[in-house]
């Protein structure tokens, strides 16, 4: 019992050591941390960046496609990161020449948009399939891509001048080129007269 007592003696002068005067707390130096910042790098973002470092050297830009189509394949469920990632892979291809590989590529990133309910988005890269089909020389393909890209344009969703521009596009009207000069940033094709029926 008399060592029951002592215990609880010694607790409540713990307790009144812990619960000390705001004088006592206030004579303690305080110390703010500064903030850390994590930044966690996925096994895609370390392929994108593989396949950005080889942007410069286009002899390397199959490869670097490839970097960014696995990058896609892997993040499957992340709508904008697997877009991003199936159009690179596309425009690179188409660059280094492997047109059959572009389409498939810009094919993968058209079903992404349309899963995502992008009618303007899925529309524009319906026409950039069309064309990298037409000068791949696979004409059902481009056909069949205008079509979707023209039903699409019909919309209600988009305004009168997202129509335009589709149909501009398709139609090979379209001021600007994306292909031309090689530019890695843009997302659209270069127009090219595809409503022709030359293939």
């Amino acid at each position: 019992m008399r060592g029951m007592r002592m215990i609880l003696s010694a607790a409540v002068g713990v307790a009144a050591v812990g619960f000390a005067s705001p004088a006592l707390a206030q004579d303690r130096a305080m110390y703010e941390l500064a903030p850390i910042e994590v930044s966690v790098m996925t096994s895609a973002d370390a392929l994108h960046a593989q396949a950005v470092a080889l942007y410069e050297t286009p002899e390397r830009w199959t490869e670097a496609a490839e970097l960014h189509l696995k990058a896609a394949e892997s993040q499957r469920d992340k709508a904008v990161e697997s877009f991003g990632g199936f159009d690179r892979a596309a425009r690179l291809f188409y660059y280094a020449g492997e047109f059959g590989q572009a389409r498939r590529a810009m094919e993968e990133a058209l079903k992404v948009a349309m899963a995502t309910g992008d009618v303007l988005t899925s529309a524009h890269v319906a026409v950039d399939v069309a064309f990298i089909a037409n000068r791949e020389g696979y004409g059902g393909k481009k056909r069949e891509s205008v079509r979707l890209a023209r039903e699409l344009a019909g919309s209600e969703l988009l305004t009168e001048a997202d129509r335009t521009a589709i149909l501009e596009r398709i139609e090979g009207r379209a001021e600007g080129s994306m292909l031309a000069g090689r530019q890695l940033v843009p997302r659209r094709l270069v127009s090219a007269d595809l409503s022709a029926s030359s293939l």
